[in-house]
């Protein structure tokens, strides 16, 4: 007789809906899963993980706090595995040990090097050409664990912010589903993280253009903010001007010359 293993999941966002679907198809596994509704499904129109696992029969909890009656909950459960996947909130050490196997994390960035909830805007700002989505153990330090698996994520130098962080949560959910039998069994490798790295928690929300900036740091700020975020902006004849995006053209063989005047804006 097939023996299920239990999972706990705290997810929110779409790549909830990724997980929740592969682990509910899957007859092998019990899924207890914990989301939240984030400002983010609103503003930026990700899959609600709510509204699939109403339309789906699927049971799910919002916790609004982790109490005792909480705890007790996951005790009785008796998880072999928790997962957290773009869950907003801490999770408490006590709830981390509770887990027969263990508790990991999914995380959209290389680690040591780009640990914290702002990897990906500080990825493009720094000029990567390529990070990491990191599957890793949960531990008391935020993505502090040893590295289980990773999974390249390219990127090019026109892609927006938006753009990466889209792409790199369908990497940390084919990540989770490709490793998830190795954690299961125990059949899975440790790699301790290599140096602190670098903790990113903070990016500026707007971005003043002054346009004497370096054309290569204007272009990533251009990126990072471009849209469904706040764009970049300037002023000019007391009018706001947002930029979408920059092209530069290359005048490297042409003669210099004075710059050109403005001789009328288009709805001033």
């Amino acid at each position: 007789m097939l023996t299920m293993k239990k999972l706990i999941l705290f997810s929110s966002q779409g790549i909830s809906v990724k997980l929740v679907e592969y682990f509910s198809s899957r007859t092998d596994i019990e899924v207890m899963f914990i989301t939240q509704v984030t400002k983010k499904d609103t503003l930026y129109d990700y899959s609600s993980p709510i509204e699939y696992c109403q339309n789906n029969n699927i049971k799910f909890y919002c916790i609004t706090k982790f109490d005792a009656n909480f705890t007790n909950k996951v005790r009785q459960f008796k998880p072999d595995i928790l997962l957290t996947a773009y869950y907003p909130r801490i999770l408490p050490e006590e709830l981390l040990k509770i887990p027969k196997i263990g508790s990991f994390n999914v995380h959209p960035g290389s680690l040591p090097e780009y640990r914290g909830p702002y990897s990906i805007p500080n990825s493009i700002l720094n000029g990567e050409i390529k990070i990491k989505a990191t599957l890793h153990e949960l531990t008391a330090h935020i993505d502090a664990g040893d590295i289980i698996a990773q999974s390249s994520i390219n990127i090019d130098n026109k892609m927006t912010a938006h753009e990466l962080y889209l792409k790199g949560m369908l990497k940390c959910a084919d990540l989770v589903k490709s490793s998830f039998d190795d954690l299961l069994t125990g059949k899975f490798s440790k790699a301790a993280q290599v140096g602190y790295g670098s903790y990113y928690n903070y990016f500026e929300r707007s971005f003043h253009i002054n346009w004497q900036t370096p054309v290569v740091s204007l272009m990533r700020r251009v990126r990072v903010h471009s849209y469904p975020y706040l764009p970049a902006y300037f002023f000019i004849n007391n009018y706001c001007v947002y930029v979408k995006s920059i092209k530069v053209n290359d005048y490297a063989h042409t003669s210099a010359q004075k710059p050109g005047r403005i001789i009328e804006i288009q709805g001033a």
